[in-house]
């Protein structure tokens, strides 16, 4: 299925390539709410959220995402500060969702910058712990999603995502952590914890 998917990607993308410049001007327009403070940030992502749910969106997303990746590293480069918070949570978690597809999760692992913005988001959001913990919650679920890649593209960045787990692990709030895995696949989790082991033993 996820291979048929794939195929249908690239099909779409040679036959209707003026479809993916109106999917990534849809995209760039959608994630630019998150600059209100308001209900239009949410009811933006609200409407990304379903059309998440769609298998169409799926082949949309797979045939752009050269494009998009851009605009989603864009997001994870936002001072939290001064994004709506929950509208910035639930971008974050439709992210985690579709890097579940290993050719999405390939690509984004691929990108240098991408990967990056995720470690600068983590280290903006542990200035404020208690206004930021459900950003954490979400962003945590994104990068051990992306720890399931194999052969994974940097194990400086893996190795990254081990210390940060055990700052939090280590904190007064180290219960972010044990959610996380609570709440995510199993299977990444249990990379994580290896991962976490690796990094203690040495």
């Amino acid at each position: 299925m996820r291979s048929l998917l794939a195929g249908d990607a690239v099909s779409w993308r040679s036959a209707h390539p003026e479809g993916v410049m109106d999917f990534c001007r849809l995209l760039e327009a959608l994630v630019s709410f998150l600059d209100f403070s308001d209900k239009k940030a949410n009811s933006a992502m609200g409407l990304l959220t379903d059309l998440a749910l769609e298998e169409r969106f799926h082949v949309w997303f797979q045939a752009s995402l050269p494009d998009v990746l851009l605009a989603l590293t864009g997001v994870l480069k936002r001072d939290p500060k001064v994004t709506n918070t929950s509208a910035l949570c639930q971008c974050i978690a439709i992210m985690g969702n579709l890097s579940a597809e290993a050719a999405t999760r390939r690509q984004m692992s691929a990108s240098e910058e991408f990967m990056d913005a995720c470690l600068g988001l983590m280290a903006k959001c542990e200035e404020d712990v208690d206004l930021f913990r459900e950003v954490i919650y979400t962003l945590l679920g994104l990068m051990m999603n992306l720890c399931l890649q194999s052969p994974f593209v940097s194990e400086v960045w893996a190795m990254e995502v081990s210390r940060k787990c055990l700052s939090l692990l280590n904190s007064q709030d180290g219960g972010i952590l044990t959610v996380s895995f609570s709440q995510g696949n199993p299977e990444t989790a249990s990379f994580v914890v290896l991962l976490l082991f690796c990094f203690v033993s040495f």
